[in-house]
């Protein structure tokens, strides 16, 4: 029984806290660690490299993107505080004292995820200590890469998509392909793609507490940049998959990423700060994720 004072938390209320949490916490950049997950099963399927040991690697690495990602949140509190949208979604803005658990968090994924890496020798240590200075340096002050225009960029192309492939490839001393290439290549560009999107939707948002490429280059210049790259996604896509130079299983994985290269296309200098529906951003990556899981399932694909 409740007094006058107290409050009754309706279900759906309870459900929609629930839901914040939840994409607070992880849902909300399921297209980062999520493509982070698939692009290292990726290179473990085309080499037949999957085990228990390289299964448990690829959710050590998909841990730590989902930690750099978080704490990329941390470190851009101050700067989404002054904008109500990227407010809303930032964890450390909404719950000021979830900023104390920042140590235990950093430690405890470094140290579950430092098993596995271990498993592999000194590389797999090198590696793991790479991991935790990139996500540091790109987003921590002093160096705090994602305001140096360019390096912004660049870092994000080579570390985001590109470098769990890369870590797989790595690890598990296994030989280049030209398939290898292709891929890569591929994730290279999304990956470039994907920040270019995001900094010419918080253009008006970063030009006021930010540096950026897109704040340093102009918004049109960086629209136009943008739409070009992602139409080198989409050409250099047609070429492969006509050419048969990957294997045609995965072409549903590049359908699935379809949408969100139409919308960068789709950019104009009058409507630049829209935002991408999260529903359709939900549904591709969960349905990326089950189709990964009947690829990792598959004797032979290549």
């Amino acid at each position: 029984m409740t007094t006058p004072n107290q409050t009754v938390k309706s279900p759906a209320s309870m459900g929609a806290r629930a839901l914040w949490y939840l994409e607070c916490w992880g849902l909300k950049r399921i297209d980062a660690w999520g493509v982070s997950y698939i692009a290292g099963a990726l290179a473990l399927v085309v080499h037949h490299a999957l085990s228990l040991q390289t299964f448990i690697l690829l959710i050590a690495i998909t841990a730590n993107y989902w930690l750099g990602y978080w704490l990329n949140d941390y470190f851009d509190a101050a700067h989404d505080g002054q904008d109500e949208r990227k407010a809303r979604q930032n964890l450390f803005v909404q719950r000021p004292a979830v900023r104390r658990w920042v140590w235990l968090v950093s430690g405890l994924t470094f140290g579950l995820s430092a098993a596995s890496f271990i498993s592999f020798g000194w590389q797999g240590v090198m590696v793991l200590l790479l991991n935790f200075a990139v996500m540091w340096a790109y987003s921590a002050p002093p160096l705090r890469l994602k305001n140096k225009p360019g390096l912004d960029l660049l870092s994000h192309a080579f570390f985001v998509q590109t470098w769990p492939y890369i870590i797989c490839m790595w690890l598990t001393r296994t030989n280049w392909m030209q398939l290898d290439g292709i891929l890569l290549a591929i994730f290279f560009f999304t990956s470039l793609n994907g920040q270019l999107n995001q900094q010419v939707r918080d253009f008006d948002v970063d030009a006021r507490t930010d540096m950026n490429f897109t704040t340093w280059a102009g918004l049109e210049k960086s629209i136009l940049i943008l739409k070009v790259s992602a139409w080198v996604v989409v050409l250099f896509g047609v070429v492969v998959v006509i050419s048969a130079s990957v294997p045609w299983l995965f072409v549903p994985l590049g359908l699935l990423g379809l949408p969100k290269i139409v919308y960068q296309m789709s950019h104009r200098a009058g409507n630049s700060n829209r935002t991408f529906p999260r529903e359709i951003v939900y549904a591709t990556m969960l349905l990326a994720l089950l189709y990964m899981g009947v690829l990792m399932t598959l004797k032979s694909i290549v």
